[in-house]
């Protein structure tokens, strides 16, 4: 792994650089290659802070931490990135791509001679900070999560937890969020979604803020998979989220490198 360390207005020693090393060293275990990884230290008020970005494997990782030292920081830093790595290894393994010829949906041969996969997300539920972070750090245009459910009926019923997505659409970020109740009850499209406009106030991993403006632009058609196949397949568009005719639920097709993959809801 390459690894450069970069002071901002700090001159680093070569003991801190040693340790530095020393300390990323045991990151490289995770990965049968990881291309580099990026470091900055400087000093803020009677903080000294440390930021590491890791790049490769088909990942990004960001992280920052603080304290009075700076080799305290490296330790809290590097056993910070070690477990978002952890993280994200256990997601791309979770995430790993069933054949569609195995599911209930058929294999399509169209133009481009593209196989079909689906891909069912974590069941685990996760909050809408945690779900943009999760998708700026996959380096991603979308994700589709289970909404986490903080009220006290959710104690009693976590399967009514809702499904939604963020995706960046033509004019910014989109929310959706589709309640479980609409889908069990086969509400029609236009009356099931809330939609908002997803707008960044502050887009850094220690002190992220975001709004949510409604916007009822139903941008998401409903249509069964076989049409979102071929609609994908005969556009540009690198994804598309659709509602499953079949389901009720929301899906996202999408390209990846040659194949496509659909993403579904874990139930």
């Amino acid at each position: 792994m390459n690894v450069s360390i970069t002071g901002r207005h700090l001159e680093i020693t070569q003991s801190l650089k040693d340790y530095i090393n020393k300390k990323t060293k045991k990151l490289d275990k995770y990965f049968n290659q990881i291309d580099s990884a990026h470091i900055v230290l400087y000093i803020e008020k009677l903080d000294n802070i440390i930021e590491m970005e890791i790049n490769g494997d088909r990942i990004r990782i960001h992280g920052v931490e603080k304290s009075k030292n700076m080799y305290s920081s490296v330790d809290l830093l590097v056993d910070k990135m070690e477990k978002q790595i952890v993280k994200s290894k256990k997601r791309q393994t979770d995430h790993k791509a069933i054949p569609i010829g195995k599911t209930e949906h058929p294999t399509i041969t169209n133009s481009n001679n593209a196989q079909v996969f689906i891909n069912k997300v974590i069941d685990k539920p996760i909050d809408e900070i945690e779900a943009y972070l999760e998708m700026k750090m996959d380096n991603r245009d979308f994700i589709l999560f289970k909404k986490i459910d903080k009220s006290e009926n959710s104690k009693s019923y976590p399967q009514n937890n809702n499904y939604a997505i963020i995706y960046r659409g033509e004019k910014g970020l989109k929310y959706i969020e589709i309640p479980m109740q609409s889908i069990n009850e086969q509400t029609k499209a236009s009356e099931q979604f809330k939609e908002y406009d997803f707008i960044i106030m502050d887009d850094s991993s220690t002190n992220f803020k975001f709004r949510m403006n409604p916007n009822n632009s139903y941008e998401i058609k409903r249509m069964a998979i076989n049409d979102a196949i071929r609609e994908i397949t005969d556009s540009s568009n690198k994804f598309m989220p659709f509602l499953n005719h079949d389901t009720n639920f929301i899906n996202i097709i999408y390209w990846d490198g040659k194949n496509l993959e659909i993403m579904v809801p874990s139930v």
